[in-house]
């Protein structure tokens, strides 16, 4: 089974949404099934005594393709909207040094997949 594993560095970002993709350490003999999860900066502040002075910085990610030697994804920043489509009064974007973990299997090794 062909299990790998990684971590890419997104970075700070000004506005919307931001489009990243990365190379897998070798190639799969089908596209792989892919996770990826936000990590935040290291040196990230927030206080959450007081949810007023620095917002929780909280992200979707969207996996648009993927390829036996590539992914490509989305990352939108999601505590820009409210509950009714409304964006908020943060700044878009965000001004952490983000990186996102990424976890890719083997299609062909898990028995639920299509």
């Amino acid at each position: 089974m062909n299990i790998q594993r990684g971590i890419v560095q997104v970075g700070k970002h000004s506005h919307g949404s931001k489009l990243i993709y990365f190379l897998f350490h070798g190639p799969f003999s089908n596209a792989p099934l892919v996770f990826i999860t936000p990590l935040q900066d290291f040196d990230y502040q927030t206080d959450y005594q007081d949810p007023k002075a620095y917002p929780r910085d909280t992200f979707a990610v969207t996996v648009n393709r993927v390829g036996i030697y590539d992914c490509h994804f989305t990352i939108t920043r999601a505590d820009l909207v409210n509950s009714v489509g409304e964006r908020n009064d943060f700044t878009p974007g965000w001004g952490q040094d983000l990186r996102m973990q990424w976890l890719a299997l083997d299609n062909t090794a898990v028995p639920w997949s299509g």
